[in-house]
């Protein structure tokens, strides 16, 4: 709970009028698409809380974090795992595991925002949702870029499209 109060004390109230501004001009283009019937409702929806959900991860991972002062990186792939074993660190195996978690509700709620949305489309919204958050890291001195959080948050998308896929298929399933 404690990380909660970190992470909405962190964020500013400038960066939540950009946020509201666009969730505004957003909400605007998808009831223009539902109206010309393109979108229907419940895509508009899920497009929605994908914003929503994207925004609060963008602001926990970037937005409410100090400023480093200098450029944090580790380039070294699957690092985090040699070292939860060598040390035996239960704090860096939570980590991996939360970085798999965070991003499973985006690669749940990709395909029923986007229209048509098949497996490589999610895929590559997902690789680029954790590359922003990655690069940003770097670029703004807030945050390590670490190539294990683009493997571990890639995961987490593949898990949730798997979702996705597994609950269309019981849905499909129930009405034939």
């Amino acid at each position: 709970m404690t990380y909660v109060k970190l992470y909405i004390q962190g964020i500013s109230f400038k960066g939540m009028e950009y946020a509201l501004i666009f969730g505004a001009l957003f909400l605007a283009v998808l009831l223009f698409l539902h109206v010309r019937k393109r979108y229907p409702m419940w895509r508009v929806f899920a497009a929605l809380v994908l914003y929503a959900f994207l925004f609060v991860v963008l602001s926990t991972t970037v937005l409410s974090r100090p400023d480093y002062g200098y450029y944090d990186y580790n380039m070294e792939l699957f690092w985090s795992y040699r070292a939860a074993k060598e040390q035996q660190s239960e704090f860096l195996a939570v980590q991996i595991f939360i970085n798999m978690l965070v991003l499973i509700p985006a690669g749940f709620l990709f395909p029923l925002a986007a229209w048509k949305a098949r497996f490589k489309h999610t895929f590559f919204f997902g690789l680029f949702c954790t590359g922003t958050i990655e690069v940003l890291q770097l670029v703004l001195q807030r945050g390590l870029f670490e190539w294990d959080d683009i493997f571990h948050n890639m995961l987490g998308i593949c898990a949730g499209y798997g979702i996705y896929w597994i609950a269309r298929r019981i849905c499909n399933h129930r009405r034939t």
